[in-house]
């Protein structure tokens, strides 16, 4: 883990606010990192030179830990045995210069929450154009081999509707758990300071980036900028930065299903009532 974060997280709360100004910084630290419940801990350190022409992007350090429960978790972390953990400071790509500059911009300029069916392009007339072919896919699908009528028309209910979907949809996207703590962070340095933004998000796009105790940014944007950053030879975070509204929409009707799954005849009932006054139960 990036031991100076506990430090940067005091100085940035204290020194530049949340605004980034290129000109004020030396240095871009990005850290890719994964947490397995807190059993195993692995990660990549990349940092570049924001003075240097070329803005070589360098491994700092790769870290791992603890090695000895490696193998009882392989399988579920496939790129644990590549972290080489004598690795330091090695150029391994290059950073457009368009790229700092955009990301500086995504930074500096923070979305909300609306942002993310904005950017998906799936608003309201998206969703009135296709709401039937999802529910086609979705009637059609494995998913639903095992539902009745009531649970089949509970789901349709939640898909059509705007403000369920939309709900349903924002559910999916910002889902977490209680297991994988993915974590990446982005740090801006100079010889004194630090100003850190965070997201501990662990779905699409990982959002939201956090820094300091009023910073909140939600633009996917920002995400699939670092994710296109971060190198292809050891994949940590890369796919949740950037996912494809594909993988959204499959997920999206996997929560959808899960909703619909009301066992008890009554309790679905009662959904079904709520759902058509466009209520969530």
């Amino acid at each position: 883990m990036y031991k100076l974060l506990p430090i940067i997280l005091f100085i940035c709360s204290t020194s530049f606010g949340q605004v980034v100004e290129r000109s004020n910084f030396d240095r871009l630290v990005i850290v890719d990192e994964e947490n397995i419940n807190y059993s195993i801990i692995y990660g990549r350190i990349y940092k570049c030179n924001l003075n240097d022409s070329t803005h070589a992007l360098k491994i700092f350090r790769e870290y791992k830990r603890p090695d000895s429960l490696g193998g009882f978790y392989e399988g579920r972390i496939p790129n644990f045995y590549k972290i080489n953990t004598e690795i330091q400071d090695l150029v391994i790509d290059s950073i457009a210069s368009s790229y700092i500059d955009s990301l500086i911009y995504f930074i500096n300029n923070p979305k909300g929450i609306g942002s993310i069916t904005e950017y998906l392009e799936m608003d309201s007339v998206w969703h009135n154009n296709y709401k039937n072919q999802l529910a086609d896919k979705w009637l059609s699908s494995s998913l639903v081999s095992d539902f009745n009528s009531l649970q089949k028309e509970y789901g349709l209910l939640l898909l059509k509707n705007r403000k369920l979907f939309n709900y349903l949809l924002l559910n999916t996207l910002l889902k977490t758990n209680t297991s994988d703590y993915s974590n990446m962070t982005l740090a801006f340095e100079n010889s004194t300071d630090t100003l850190i933004f965070s997201t501990y998000g662990q779905k699409f796009y990982q959002i939201p980036w956090k820094s300091d105790t009023t910073y909140i940014n939600y633009n996917p944007q920002l995400s699939e900028l670092v994710g296109k950053i971060l190198p292809n030879d050891l994949i940590i975070n890369k796919p949740e930065l950037t996912p494809s509204r594909e993988e959204v929409i499959d997920a999206l009707l996997m929560s959808l299903t899960r909703s619909a799954d009301i066992r008890k005849r009554k309790r679905l009932k009662q959904a079904i009532e709520r759902a058509k006054k466009g209520w969530l139960y």
